[in-house]
């Protein structure tokens, strides 16, 4: 999710990640994804 949420942002579109949409490993590497995609991609991370 977090290259797809990457090639978006250099496409310029406005990203909408819900909290509980992710799958990784680990919880861990889910909140480093979701850190990642709110402060660098500007992503919209709200479980709404």
């Amino acid at each position: 999710m977090l290259f797809t949420a990457n090639d978006a942002y250099m496409r310029e579109y406005t990203l909408s990640v819900p909290q509980n949409c992710l799958a990784s490993a680990s919880p861990q590497d889910n909140e480093y994804a979701l850190l990642m995609m709110k402060h660098v991609l500007k992503a919209d991370i709200s479980s709404n």
